[in-house]
C-alpha cells in the first residue's frame, strides 16, 4: 500500500485535530486532516452487478493514511507526485467545513452498516462535531435501513454529500482510523439509540425465530424452515422477519427479547439491542465468528447449532441446509 502511514506518525501540521477514545483494552483514534483528500474508484464486483468502492484517504503531505475495504486494494494507487498535482488543481475547490468519511465496499449490508459504518458516523459527530459526510453517488441504492438509522440519530438526508469516482477534497477531512469493527464503538453506538428503548419491557422474556425473506440471499436457505417455524410456534416463540421491519421497530423488538434463534445472517446483528444476559442460537455449518464476538461483547450466551448441508455446490456458510428440529427443540427447552 503505497505511502500508507499510521495517523499517529503524521506530522502535527497534517492534523488539525486528534481525538483518542479509550476503553478497556482498546482505543479508537479519530483525526481531522487539513485539506484532506479522498480518492474513490469503482470496480465491478465479481459475479454480480454490485459495485465496490475503492476508498483512499490522503493527508496534505501526499501520504495515504487509510485504505478501506479489500477487493480493490490491488488497483493502481496514485503516486505522491500525482496527488500533489491534483491537490494544486483543486486548491480552490475543496468542500468547506469538517467532512467525515465512513463508507467502504460493504456499506449496503445490514451487519456491516450497523457495526462498521454507523459507528463511524456516531463517533465523528460526537467527538469531532462532524455533521456532513461523503457518500459515493454511484452507489447502488442505499438500503432503507441506512437512511432510517441516520434519521434516528437526528441527521437529515442532506448530511450525506454525494461524490463521484475520482478525487475530492475537504477543508478538513475527518476519519476514524482503522476499518476493523470495535466493541467500544458498538457499545457507544448502542448508547446513542438508548432513548428509543424507553417504554420497552425487557422483562417480557420474548423469544424470537428470525425468518428470512424468500427472495433475499437465495444462496443461504433453511430447507425445513416451515417445520422449524411450526415447532417454534408450538413453543410460544414468535416468528419475525426483521428485514420487513423498520430500524426503530427492530430496536424495540430485540430490546424485549431474551432468546433469539436464527440461521446465520445479518439479521443477527440485532442482538446488539438486547439487554445483557440474552441467549442466542445460531444455526450454521460451523462456528461463525461474527455473531459469537457480538454476543460475547454484549454479555449474551451464544450457542451454535450445526446445520446439515443438502447440496454440495456451495461452500463456506452458503448453500441449502436442514437443521434437526428435535435437537433444536431440546436446546430451546433447556434455555427457557
Amino acid at each position: 500500500m503505497l505511502n500508507q502511514v499510521p495517523v499517529t506518525s503524521l506530522a502535527d501540521d497534517a492534523c488539525t485535530r486528534k481525538e483518542e477514545i479509550r476503553g478497556y483494552n482498546e482505543s479508537i483514534l479519530l483525526t481531522g486532516l487539513k485539506d484532506g483528500l479522498v480518492s474513490v474508484s469503482q470496480l465491478q464486483r465479481m459475479g454480480g452487478p454490485a459495485t465496490d468502492y475503492g476508498l483512499r484517504v490522503y493527508a496534505n503531505n501526499g501520504n495515504c493514511i487509510e485504505i478501506a475495504g479489500t477487493d480493490y486494494q490491488t488497483s493502481a494507487t496514485s503516486s505522491t507526485a500525482e496527488i500533489h498535482r491534483i491537490r494544486q488543481k483543486m486548491h480552490n475547490q475543496p468542500v468547506n467545513g469538517r467532512i467525515g468519511v465512513f463508507f467502504d465496499r460493504w456499506i449496503g449490508n445490514y451487519y456491516h452498516w450497523m457495526l462498521y459504518c454507523l459507528p463511524k458516523i456516531v463517533l465523528l459527530h460526537k467527538f469531532m462535531g462532524v455533521d456532513k459526510f461523503f457518500l459515493p453517488s454511484g452507489l447502488y441504492e442505499l438500503p432503507r435501513f441506512a437512511w432510517e438509522s441516520v434519521e434516528l440519530l437526528g441527521f437529515s438526508n442532506s448530511a450525506l454529500l454525494p461524490i463521484s469516482c475520482g478525487f475530492h477534497g475537504a477543508s478538513e477531512l475527518c476519519v476514524v482510523h482503522g476499518a476493523s469493527p470495535s466493541p467500544l464503538a458498538w457499545k457507544f453506538t448502542r448508547s446513542q439509540f438508548r432513548h428509543l428503548m424507553v417504554g420497552c419491557n425487557p422483562s417480557k422474556t420474548r423469544s424470537l425465530f428470525l425468518k428470512r425473506k424468500a427472495n433475499v440471499h437465495a444462496q443461504r436457505q433453511l430447507v425445513n424452515e416451515n417445520e422449524v417455524e411450526q415447532m417454534c410456534i408450538n413453543k410460544g416463540i414468535r416468528i419475525v422477519d426483521p428485514g420487513q421491519a423498520s430500524v426503530l421497530d427492530q430496536i424495540r423488538l430485540f430490546n424485549e427479547a431474551k432468546l433469539v434463534i436464527a440461521l446465520h445472517g445479518a439479521a443477527l446483528t440485532n442482538i446488539m439491542w438486547m439487554e445483557p444476559g440474552g441467549k442466542v442460537i445460531e444455526i450454521a455449518t460451523d462456528n461463525q465468528p461474527h455473531y459469537l464476538s457480538l454476543a460475547e461483547h454484549f454479555d449474551h450466551e451464544w450457542i451454535s447449532l450445526k446445520a446439515k448441508r443438502v447440496d454440495e455446490g456451495a461452500n463456506d456458510h452458503n448453500g441449502r441446509f436442514t437443521v434437526d428440529t428435535k435437537m433444536l427443540g431440546e436446546l430451546i427447552d433447556s434455555l427457557t
